[in-house]
């Protein structure tokens, strides 16, 4: 038997279909999310901040989520090393979509931004440890979606694959799909998932396999075969080719 071990990881947090939009037209987003070769598109309820404030005393950030009709009520997060750490005086902007931290110097605030967040960035910041949330808080209530694509882009990058000349099966799923929140709109539900592949090259060999140096591991075999992978297994709903036979293969590591 023989494997070989990379690892799939997000180089954004998951972003809604309208956030992407509006994130297309920054060149310094699009510039970052280039890295990535392979994305997902979802649908999950909005999720919004509400009762939000800043205890300006502790730099404390308190609020509720919420997602339709699941509520997470008195939760907070310290903003230390944000603020304390900084020799900046700060000024913070809230609404139910976004966080932001501004610099202020003589008084005013400039177009220096400390930190921002939407609500999903901030559930990313939190899972990924930069933040520790206080309160009663489940925070895979607020991360099951319904897959519906997975798609590759080998010639650029997936945000550009989905966004620069459009993209078939982005248009099907806002045409033909309904939100689940009946006041909300349909782009602020569908959710971009954008990934890169982290080559470790990491191989295993059992005793009755013939050892060769693998030479020339193509990273697009290994973007084709998560590709696979994922619609095979889970199905995706605007997937037409469904990869009964996976591993094998064409274009994947199969050989």
């Amino acid at each position: 038997m023989k494997a070989l071990i990379n690892f799939l990881q997000l180089v954004y947090p998951p972003v809604s279909n309208q956030s992407a939009e509006w994130l297309w037209e920054e060149k310094e987003a699009r510039e970052y999310i280039s890295r990535s070769k392979l994305y997902m598109l979802a649908q999950r309820q909005e999720v919004l901040f509400k009762d939000y404030s800043i205890n300006e005393k502790t730099y404390c950030f308190e609020f509720t989520l919420s997602m339709g009709n699941v509520i997470q009520p008195r939760l907070s997060v310290q903003l230390d090393d944000i603020v304390l750490c900084s020799d900046k005086n700060v000024e913070f902007e809230i609404g139910p979509q976004i966080f932001k931290i501004w610099e202020v110097k003589n008084e005013k605030s400039t177009d220096s931004l400390l930190y921002w967040a939407t609500t999903d960035k901030l559930l990313y910041d939190i899972w990924r440890g930069r933040f520790v949330i206080k309160g009663e808080f489940d925070i895979r209530k607020f991360t099951k979606y319904e897959l519906y694509y997975v798609g590759i882009s080998t010639k650029q990058d997936s945000f550009s694959r989905l966004f620069k000349n459009g993209h078939k099966n982005r248009t099907k799923i806002l045409s033909n799909e309904t939100q689940i929140t009946p006041t909300g709109r349909l782009t602020d539900e569908i959710y971009i998932f954008f990934f890169d592949i982290e080559e470790l090259q990491i191989s295993q060999y059992g005793f009755e396999d013939d050892i060769e140096l693998l030479t020339a591991i193509n990273k697009v075999w290994l973007i084709a075969d998560a590709e696979k992978a994922f619609i095979k297994i889970l199905d995706s709903k605007y997937n037409e080719v469904k990869y009964e036979n996976y591993p094998q293969g064409e274009d994947g590591l199969y050989r």
